[in-house]
């Protein structure tokens, strides 16, 4: 999720808002976008993209946060998905641009979902990683603080150090 903001003072690098969720400056600037081999298709060619500064949450949305705008959600919590701190699951866009009107009007600023290229300069970083943490593939048993994981059986997925199964 993206915060908007003017920097009228100068920008915060990091804050916390009235939920709890934490959010991370990405700074005004180029990046490369895509790739030049491997991925899919529509990745190719790499290209460089100028954005503005902005704000983008630094992990997703948990039940409970979403659950302070909606609660009887808490009610559709999946087994993979039950627990307080878990990423709230299977939301539409819809309606997670619903629960970003609502902090928007709570909060006094515009939160919005991040767009693809926004999206790829805060996962990738200025420097064109592969990967969030780096260039390196991921190694079975390293915890990368995120549930990865090649293939859809439970087993695999807990092998990261979080049982859940996105």
């Amino acid at each position: 999720m993206v915060r908007k903001s003017t920097f009228a003072a100068g920008p915060e690098k990091f804050f916390r808002n009235s939920i709890g969720m934490e959010f991370v400056l990405v700074p005004a600037g180029e990046f490369t976008m895509g790739r030049d081999e491997g991925g899919d298709e529509d990745e190719r060619p790499s290209r460089s993209v100028e954005l503005p500064a902005y704000y983008v949450s630094v992990s997703e949305v948990t039940n409970a946060q979403y659950e302070e705008y909606e609660p009887l959600r808490k009610s559709e919590r999946t087994e993979f998905s039950d627990l307080d701190a878990s990423p709230v699951v299977d939301l539409s866009w819809r309606e997670a641009a619903e629960f970003c009107r609502w902090l928007g009007k709570k909060e006094g600023y515009a939160y919005r979902l991040p767009n693809e290229k926004e999206w790829e300069k805060a996962a990738r970083g200025t420097d064109g990683r592969t990967y969030p943490w780096g260039d390196a593939k991921p190694v079975e048993g390293r915890d990368y603080k995120c549930n990865y994981a090649q293939g859809k059986s439970k087993e695999a997925w807990k092998r990261d150090g979080f049982a859940r199964i996105p």
